[in-house]
């Protein structure tokens, strides 16, 4: 989504992606602390992200130091939630949770690309339904039941499936999934 678009969407919507080059870089910080008992830990890094139409800062969440992105690298953001702020009057905008899902010019997943061109959706809707995709593979994750790594291979998936077109033999959760132990209880849409 180019990013002159993004800033018209409502604050803490979720599940955006944009490309663009990175104008500016800070180095990466460790991030610690404990939730409930719980440690955790993180990389996080600042940058500042820009297109044709605009730029944005956008903090991005990395699993190692050695993931930061520098100056002029062309990157596919994803996975993010819009947050405004107001600065000096005005209102500011940032794109945080984000993390790099890929070069710029270059699809992820082609399923993911095709999904708005072929079957002309809205980008809106587009953009709502990525979300709610986005937002099931981090609660199948947060639950213990895939690694992290599979992130974005379960949204993806559960995208698909909601585009998936009618067929004459309906197929079942676990085959639209490819996971046989998967149920329609496992479906959070």
């Amino acid at each position: 989504m180019k990013i002159a678009k993004i800033k018209e969407l409502d604050k803490g919507m979720g599940g955006i992606s944009c490309e663009g080059v990175v104008k500016y870089s800070k180095s990466p910080k460790c991030k610690n602390g404990e939730t409930n008992g719980k440690l955790w830990s993180f990389w996080s890094q600042f940058i500042v992200v820009e297109d044709d139409t605009d730029s944005i800062g956008v903090w991005l969440t990395l699993d190692a130091e050695n993931d930061a992105v520098a100056n002029g690298a062309e990157v596919l953001i994803g996975g993010c939630v819009l947050d405004t702020y107001q600065k000096e009057g005005k209102t500011e905008y940032s794109l945080n949770k984000a993390k790099i899902v890929g070069a710029a010019k270059k699809a992820t997943n082609p399923v993911v690309s095709n999904i708005a061109t072929g079957n002309k959706t809205s980008d809106s809707e587009t953009l709502r339904i990525r979300s709610m995709a986005w937002s099931y593979g981090k609660d199948v994750i947060c639950e213990g039941k895939a690694p992290l790594e599979d992130w974005e291979k379960l949204a993806d998936r559960a995208i698909a499936w909601i585009y998936q077109q009618p067929s004459p033999e309906p197929k079942t959760v676990a085959e639209n999934f490819g996971d046989p132990a998967m149920t329609e209880d496992d479906i959070p849409f």
